[in-house]
């Protein structure tokens, strides 16, 4: 009875460091389960707990350009696709590894977004079919690392889809195949639309102006103020251009784009407008 009792025990206390160590290839993969902090989620101190790392504090980062360069997006233009990161910094201790998990739904009925792409080797993304969280998509650790920098890319919604909040839980670990002696933070991050204008309103209430139009091999565009970003889309949704010009005069290439039309999302000092552009 001796031997028995012993062999289920062990069995017991096996197939719990396989469940405890599982999440460590992300919580919604292994475990089909948001943690994020998000409205219905828990977050990674539900487990895990009693570290010596100190304060955990996860940053959201969205950037124009490469993560860390130029200042951080305030606003989004829908369409575009910036650069996104979750830091997961400690204050104390040296820990073994890094985990985090993130989520993006909007402000409006919590509806789940998506749009991550050109994820860093230590990030994956799972949308969930099943649970009380299906329907979200998250992006999460691939694997314990050493980097505390979750890097990868994210496109904007459509037009009209107002705030996007983003929810991250970042966790600090030390490996030990268990929830025990580790720390967890988390935080949030709201990102309002940018106003657009009516498209029958363009040359009344922002002063753009874009030649020629049909194009051929260059686009030209014009504004009476600085234009800080300009993006093209083609009708697949696929950016054919963009560019940060800083200047109120830009030009493009457009002698590799198909015969077709595109639209132009000019941002400028005035306010963004969206330009139908057709080239030959």
């Amino acid at each position: 009875m001796r031997k028995h009792s012993f062999l289920a025990v062990s069995a017991v206390l096996a197939a719990l460091v396989v469940v405890l160590s599982s999440n460590s290839n992300g919580r919604a993969t292994q475990g089909n389960a948001g943690n994020t902090g998000a409205p219905g989620e828990n977050t990674c101190s539900q487990c895990h707990g009693g570290g010596s790392f100190g304060t955990i504090t996860p940053t959201i980062q969205i950037f124009e350009g490469g993560v860390g360069i130029g200042n951080p997006v305030t606003q989004y233009t829908p369409g575009v696709t910036y650069n996104m990161a979750v830091v997961v910094a400690n204050s104390s201790g040296q820990p073994n590894g890094y985990g985090f998990q993130m989520t993006a739904l909007t402000a409006d009925g919590n509806q789940p977004l998506s749009g991550f792409s050109d994820l860093a080797s230590n990030v994956k993304q799972k949308t969930l079919t099943v649970g009380p969280q299906a329907g979200r998509t998250y992006v999460e650790h691939d694997g314990v690392t050493t980097n505390n920098v979750f890097a990868f890319s994210w496109t904007a919604p459509a037009s009209g889809t107002g705030t996007v909040n983003f929810f991250a839980s970042g966790n600090v670990v030390n490996l030990n195949n268990a929830n025990s002696f580790d720390n967890v933070g988390a935080t949030s991050l709201s990102l309002p639309e940018a106003s657009t204008v009516n498209v029958a309103n363009l040359e009344t209430e922002v002063s753009v102006k874009n030649f020629p139009n049909p194009c051929v091999d260059r686009l030209t565009i014009e504004a009476a103020s600085v234009i800080s970003h300009v993006v093209v889309v083609g009708t697949d949704g696929r950016i054919v251009a963009e560019q940060f010009p800083q200047s109120p005069r830009t030009q493009l290439d457009a002698s590799a784009w198909a015969s077709g039309i595109y639209m132009a999302t000019i941002t400028s000092q005035e306010g963004t407008v969206i330009r139908r552009i057709q080239r030959q």
